[in-house]
C-alpha cells in the first residue's frame, strides 16, 4: 500500500486473506512521484513513477533498494518505457529507446534465513 501524502509504502502479508498483517513500512526516495509497485523480492523493488501525466507510453519505472528502509536508493531508472510486460520465470520485460530489458526477479542471498533453515531442516528447531 503506499501513502503518497506521507511518502511511505507499506508491505502487507495477506497469505492469510482474512487477518492481513503489516510487514514493514517503508520511505519512499526522492524525486518519485506516487509511485506504483510493480514487483518487489527481498529489499529491491520496480516502481511505476506514476506522476506522469500521460496514462500511456511513455512511461518511468524505478529500481530502488530497500535495505535501509529509512533512506531507500535508486539503483536504475528506465525512462520512456514503451512496453512492459511480466513473463514466465520471474521475468520482467522493458522496451525503452535504447533497447529490450529483461529483468529476472531473483531473492537476495540472506546468510541468516539460510542459517536458521539449516537448523530446522537438521534439528527442527525454529
Amino acid at each position: 500500500m503506499k501513502d503518497d501524502v506521507h511518502r511511505t509504502l507499506t508491505l502487507v502479508d495477506i497469505t492469510n486473506p482474512a487477518r492481513p498483517n503489516i510487514v514493514k513500512q517503508l520511505s519512499l526516495p526522492v524525486g518519485l512521484v506516487s509511485p506504483g509497485v510493480e514487483a518487489m523480492v527481498g529489499n529491491v523493488a520496480l516502481l511505476e513513477d506514476g506522476g506522469q501525466t500521460q496514462t500511456i507510453a511513455p512511461r518511468t519505472f524505478t529500481i530502488v533498494d530497500f535495505s535501509d528502509p529509512a533512506h531507500a536508493a535508486v539503483q536504475r531508472k528506465f525512462e520512456n518505457v514503451s512496453a512492459m510486460k511480466t513473463l514466465p520465470g520471474s521475468l520482467i520485460s522493458l522496451t525503452d529507446p535504447t533497447g529490450l530489458w529483461i529483468l529476472k526477479q531473483e531473492a537476495a542471498h540472506d546468510e541468516q534465513l539460510e542459517a536458521a533453515y539449516g537448523n530446522y531442516v537438521l534439528y527442527g528447531l525454529h
